[in-house]
């Protein structure tokens, strides 16, 4: 692929984007997974919730907001050097639970959390290394509990409606 790039194209980066969310992303990945949950239980039970996860909740993931996302990927653009590989993402880590809890403390509920059998090829940790894209005056602009903040709004307003 990258004999093909520089043989072809001025510049070829290669990006390796990690656990990016946000608004209108579906249904298929944690965040957006527990925040359907989320939305469920609380046209059920005003009550604190048994809220099931894959794992023990000692699983940590390091989530990038969109918004970052698309300014990394405009920065690799724009200063990235040919031939080079960047991961895209953020160095700070969180568990499974805690990221559970921070969706539910976004809809005013109190979960408790039932660890669950964890899904084939699923792994204890995952944060990259950012140092490359760092060096292009990559910072991620969206801490976690804004990021889901404006995650959780949306899917409420837009897709629940």
């Amino acid at each position: 692929m990258i004999h093909l790039g520089s043989k072809y194209f001025k510049k070829t980066v290669i990006v390796r984007p990690h656990n990016i969310y946000g608004p209108d992303m579906g249904e298929e990945h944690v965040i957006p997974q527990f925040i359907l949950k989320m939305q469920q239980f609380t046209k059920k039970s005003k009550d604190s919730i048994k809220f099931q996860i894959q794992g023990s909740g000692k699983e940590t993931r390091s989530f990038l907001f969109i918004d970052d996302f698309v300014n990394a990927m405009l920065l690799i653009l724009k200063k990235g050097k040919n031939l080079e590989t960047y991961n895209i993402g953020t160095e700070d880590e969180i568990t499974i639970k805690k990221t559970a809890e921070l969706i539910a403390k976004n809809f005013n509920k109190k979960i408790v959390i039932t660890p669950g059998k964890i899904s084939l090829g699923s792994v204890v940790r995952r944060c990259p290394s950012i140092k490359k894209i760092k060096k292009l005056g990559f910072s991620p602009k969206n801490d976690l509990f804004k990021g889901i903040e404006k995650t959780v709004k949306w899917y409420n307003t837009q897709y629940f409606s």
